[in-house]
C-alpha cells in the first residue's frame, strides 16, 4: 500500500513540475501546435445580447403554447458559449468552437494543461451532433478524433432531454461539454419545460432549427 501510494504521488509531483514547465514554454511564445492551430470566435456583448433576445423570445412563445421557431446558425451558437467575450486561448482552461457541416454540428474541444501518463499538455477532441425527430427527438453524437487521430464510428443516442449542447442553449446547464445529473438544479427544470414542448430539431442549410409546438 505504501508503495502505490508512493508511486502516486511521485506520479502526480512529475506531472506537476511538467505541466508547469510547458505553461512556462507557452509564456515564452512556445505554442504547442495544436493549441496554436485550434479555431476561436470572436465576438462582441453586442451580438450575444441579440442572439441571447432570439432565445428569449422562443422561450417566452413556448410558455405561452405558442408555436414557434428557433434559427441559431454557426456564430450564434458560439455567440452562446462565449456570451460575447473574446476568450483568450492561451490561458489554461478548457475551450470549445462550433462548426456547422451539412447537416451536424462540430464540436471541437480544447483543454490545457491536461494530467496524464504521457504528460499531454493539450487534450483535444472533436464531435459530431446531429438530431432526429421521428415519434421522439433523438440526439446522436460520435466522436470524431481524439489528440487528432480519427476513430471509428460508435454513435451514441440520447433524449433531447439529456442533450448537452440543447440543455445548455437554453440555460440549464452552465458548460456545453460533458454529461451531468441536469435534473438536480433549478436552470435545468426550468429548461425542462422547454424541452418538453419541442417538436422537431434539425439542421438545415448551415442553421439548426428548434421547433415548438403550440396548443
Amino acid at each position: 500500500m505504501n508503495i502505490i501510494i508512493v508511486a502516486s504521488s511521485t506520479f502526480l509531483l512529475v506531472s506537476y513540475l511538467v505541466i508547469q514547465k510547458k505553461q512556462s514554454d507557452i509564456k515564452k511564445g512556445k505554442i504547442p501546435k495544436i493549441l496554436q492551430q485550434f479555431p476561436m470566435h470572436t465576438s462582441s456583448q453586442e451580438e450575444y445580447a441579440s442572439t441571447r433576445l432570439k432565445i428569449d423570445e422562443f422561450f417566452s412563445l413556448c410558455l405561452n403554447n405558442k408555436q414557434s421557431k428557433l434559427k441559431l446558425n454557426q456564430a450564434e451558437i458560439n455567440d452562446i458559449y462565449t456570451q460575447g467575450v473574446c476568450l483568450d486561448k492561451y490561458k489554461p482552461g478548457r475551450y470549445i468552437y462550433y462548426e456547422i457541416q451539412d447537416d451536424k454540428i462540430i464540436e471541437n474541444m480544447i483543454e490545457w494543461p491536461a494530467f496524464g501518463p504521457a504528460f499531454t499538455l493539450c487534450y483535444f477532441e472533436k464531435k459530431e451532433i446531429w438530431f432526429s425527430s421521428q415519434k421522439k427527438i433523438v440526439e446522436h453524437l460520435n466522436i470524431l478524433e481524439v489528440q487528432e487521430k480519427s476513430l471509428p464510428k460508435d454513435e451514441v443516442q440520447r433524449p433531447i432531454q439529456r442533450s448537452a449542447l440543447i440543455v445548455f442553449i437554453f440555460g440549464g446547464s452552465i458548460s456545453p461539454y460533458g454529461f451531468t445529473d441536469f435534473s438536480k438544479t433549478v436552470q435545468y427544470q426550468k429548461a425542462e419545460k422547454i424541452l418538453e414542448r419541442l417538436k422537431k430539431v434539425e439542421i438545415k442549410n448551415g442553421i439548426l432549427i428548434i421547433e415548438s409546438q403550440g396548443n
